[in-house]
């Protein structure tokens, strides 16, 4: 998928459902400590369905606000990136018998640690639509979430699970 697609779908999501998606859920507060093997937070763009199974494997994932989503000034004004793709029952586009939202968490969570070290490897192992390079994305065009964590990795790193409507996205910086 090339970036005019990302970008497509990424804006279309933004305009479509995830303005009222930004809320925290409300048994989910609003955190930043780190349960990634990455160390850093895994963004929520919104609470979708979910079976009480789910929240409880979820529990402990921290979620970003919105207001927490602005860049630092330092932020590059574009990047080329690569995403691994791990869509859940409930999100966009996923079909009738997609993975529960605990199940995706955990595929999300081994294919980031894989990305690590091999990111076109976890890319062959994630959903339709993963591609480890996506192309050039400027600034504004994005969910805040998967903004700011895509825009505040460095160069060659690699996020922790990023929940959008369309499922959970691994995001890696290219340039």
């Amino acid at each position: 998928m090339g970036a005019a697609a990302v970008a497509a779908v990424a804006a279309a999501s933004w305009l479509g459902t995830t303005r009222t998606a930004l809320a925290p859920a409300a048994s989910a507060p609003s955190t930043t400590a780190s349960a990634s093997p990455a160390g850093a937070p895994v963004a929520d763009a919104g609470a979708r369905d979910a079976d009480p199974l789910d929240e409880w494997l979820l529990g402990d994932v921290p979620r970003l606000s919105a207001s927490a989503s602005e860049l630092p000034p330092d932020a590059p004004k574009q990047v080329r990136f690569g995403v691994v793709l791990v869509a859940y029952r409930g999100a966009e586009g996923a079909g009738p018998h997609a993975r529960s939202k605990g199940e995706a968490f955990a595929l999300a969570r081994s294919l980031a640690e894989l990305g690590e070290h091999d990111f076109r490897a976890a890319v062959q192992r994630g959903d339709a639509g993963s591609t480890s390079d996506a192309g050039r994305m400027p600034r504004g065009v994005l969910e805040p979430t998967v903004e700011r964590a895509l825009f505040t990795l460095p160069k060659g790193g690699v996020s922790p699970p990023v929940d959008t409507p369309r499922g959970f996205w691994v995001l890696r910086r290219v340039d």
